[in-house]
C-alpha cells in the first residue's frame, strides 16, 4: 500500500445549504484574513502560537518554559506536528468553540441518517467467560494507573485523608507496594505514566500505561502524523506499516526504559505471562508497546488488553497483532473511531457551525437543534479518497460491548441497561457515531461497569 506524504494540500472549501448571502460574506471575510498570511509556513506559525496559548491557559506548569531542554523540545515538536496536520487539511481557522458547536451539528446530521440506538440490531455474546474475567482484572490495572486524582473523584470519602499512587494500586487491584517493581507517575510529552508489578493471583507481570490526564498526554495524543514502522513478529514475517507518531514515540521510550526490568522479572517468574494494558492513550501505547516487546521475545507468553484504544496502526499491523492483542470498544465511544478521514468529516461539521449567525449559534449552545436539516453529503469531499490511504485502525481482536434498554412489562419507567459483547472488524469503526453517549462512553468507569454487568448476566 502506498501512503501519500504527511502534508497534503488543503482541500477547497465545502458547500452547504445554509443561507447563501451570509455564507459568501463569511467566505470573503475569511479570504481577507487569510490574505494576511502569504504561505503555509506563516499559517503554521500562527496556529502553533494559538495552540501554545491554549496550552498555557490549561496548564499551571508551563511545559514550554520550565522543563528541561529535551522535554521542552519534544513539547514544541508535538505542537508543530499537530499544527501541520490541521493546516494541511485546511482547518486552521477553527477555534475551540467551533469544535463544541460542531459536535452538536455532527450529532444532528448523524441522527437523521442512522436509526436510534434502541433500534440497532443486538448481536449475540461470543466472548468466553474466562477471557471476560481476565479483562475485568486488567481493567482494574488500567484504572489504577490513573492514580489519586481519578480515585478521589470516584471515592471522595476515602480520598479525603490522603491517597498515594501505591495505595490506589492496592485498593484497585490488591497488589501490594512491594510488588510494584518500577513506576513513573508523572507523564511527559511522548512518555506517559506507567507502573510494572507482579499480580500473583493472576500469575502475571503487568505493565499498566496511563491514559490522558495532563497537557503532556494530550500533546502525545495530538501528534497524529503517520510514522513508518517495519516489524518482525515471526521468523519469516516482516511487516511494513504505519503508526500514530505520538504513540509510537511513547512506546519506544517506554521500551527503552522498561526492557531490562521486564527481562529480569520474566527470568524471576518464568511461568508468569507478560500483560500490557491501558485505557485510551494508555491503550494505544499498550498495543504498540506489546508489538515492540513481542519482537524482542521478552516473555514466553505476551498479551495485551486495550480498553477504548484510539486507531494507531495501519491495516497490515492491525491484522498482524490479532493473536495477542484484545481491544474493547464500549458502545458509541468516540476515541476508537478518531481516524484522520473521520476527523475530516467532523471538522466539516465544525465549519458549518462556524458560518452560522449569532442567533443560530446561541440556539446550538442551548440545544435547539431541530432547525438543522442538513444532508450527510455536506460532510463528504472529493479529496477524501486521498486520505483513505492514511487511515489507521484499532489493532487486534476487537470486542464491541453494546448497550441497549431492556424494558420490563413493556414499561419504559422500569427499563435498565443490558450489555451484549461480540467481535467486530476494525472496518466497522470507520466513522464517528453521532449518538448520545459518544463522549461519556469513553470513561474508564463505564468500561468497568460494562464488563461487570456482562459478567453478572
Amino acid at each position: 500500500m502506498e501512503y501519500p506524504h504527511k502534508r497534503v494540500a488543503s482541500p477547497p472549501p465545502i458547500a452547504t445549504n445554509m443561507d447563501t448571502e451570509n455564507h459568501f460574506d463569511d467566505n470573503n471575510q475569511q479570504q481577507e484574513r487569510m490574505s494576511l498570511y502569504s504561505n503555509d509556513e506563516e499559517l503554521l506559525a500562527l496556529y502553533e502560537k494559538r495552540l501554545r496559548r491554549f496550552c498555557c491557559l490549561c496548564c499551571f506548569q508551563c511545559d514550554l518554559v520550565w522543563r528541561e531542554n529535551k522535554q521542552k523540545e519534544e513539547t514544541r515538536q508535538a505542537i508543530t506536528n499537530f499544527s501541520s496536520l490541521i493546516v494541511a487539511n485546511g482547518f486552521q481557522d477553527l477555534l475551540p468553540d467551533d469544535w463544541i458547536l460542531g459536535v452538536k451539528v455532527y450529532k444532528r446530521i448523524q441522527s437523521a441518517q442512522r436509526p436510534k440506538l434502541e433500534q440497532l440490531p443486538v448481536r449475540d455474546s461470543v466472548l468466553p467467560r474466562n477471557v471476560l474475567e481476565q479483562s475485568k482484572i486488567f481493567m482494574q490495572h488500567a484504572r489504577a494507573v490513573f492514580g489519586p486524582l481519578l480515585f478521589a473523584l470516584e471515592r471522595p470519602s476515602q480520598a479525603i485523608l490522603g491517597i498515594t499512587p501505591q495505595l490506589v494500586i492496592f485498593l484497585r487491584t490488591g497488589v501490594h507496594s512491594k510488588d510494584v517493581i518500577k513506576h513513573k507517575f508523572k507523564a511527559d510529552t511522548y512518555f506517559p505514566a506507567y507502573y510494572i508489578c507482579y499480580d500473583h493471583p493472576a500469575r502475571s507481570i503487568v505493565v499498566a500505561v496511563r491514559g490522558t490526564l495532563s497537557i503532556a498526554d494530550a500533546l502525545t495524543d495530538l501528534d497524529g502524523l503517520n510514522e513508518p514502522l517495519i516489524i518482525t513478529l515471526d521468523e519469516n514475517s516482516v511487516i511494513h506499516g504505519y503508526v500514530h507518531n505520538g504513540v509510537l514515540r511513547a512506546a519506544q521510550r517506554l521500551t527503552e526504559n522498561i526492557e531490562p526490568v521486564l527481562r529480569n522479572a520474566c527470568e524471576s517468574y518464568p511461568s508468569y505471562r507478560l500483560v500490557v494494558t491501558g485505557h485510551s492513550l494508555g491503550a494505544g501505547c499498550a498495543v504498540v508497546l506489546s508489538i515492540l516487546l513481542r519482537e524482542r521475545n521478552i516473555a514466553n507468553v505476551l498479551q495485551c488488553y486495550a480498553f477504548g484504544p484510539p486507531p494507531v496502526l495501519s491495516d497490515a499491523l492491525a491484522e498482524a497483532c490479532q493473536s495477542f492483542v484484545i481491544s474493547f470498544v464500549h458502545n458509541n465511544d468516540i476515541v476508537p473511531r478518531l481516524s484522520i478521514p473521520a476527523l475530516r468529516r467532523f471538522f466539516r461539521a465544525c465549519q458549518i457551525a462556524k458560518h452560522y449567525n449569532s442567533f443560530q449559534r446561541l440556539a446550538l449552545w442551548v440545544g435547539w437543534t431541530n432547525w438543522i436539516h442538513l444532508d450527510a453529503s455536506v460532510l463528504e469531499h472529493d479529496s477524501d479518497e486521498t486520505y483513505e490511504s492514511q487511515r489507521l485502525y484499532v489493532g487486534g481482536t476487537i470486542y464491541h460491548m453494546q448497550r441497549y434498554k431492556e424494558r420490563r412489562n413493556g414499561c419504559t419507567i422500569f427499563s435498565h441497561d443490558v450489555y451484549t459483547i461480540c467481535v467486530i472488524t476494525r472496518h466497522e469503526l470507520r466513522d464517528i457515531i453521532g449518538l448520545k453517549g459518544m463522549l461519556v462512553d469513553h470513561l474508564p468507569e463505564n468500561y468497568d461497569k460494562a464488563i461487570s454487568q456482562l459478567l453478572r448476566s
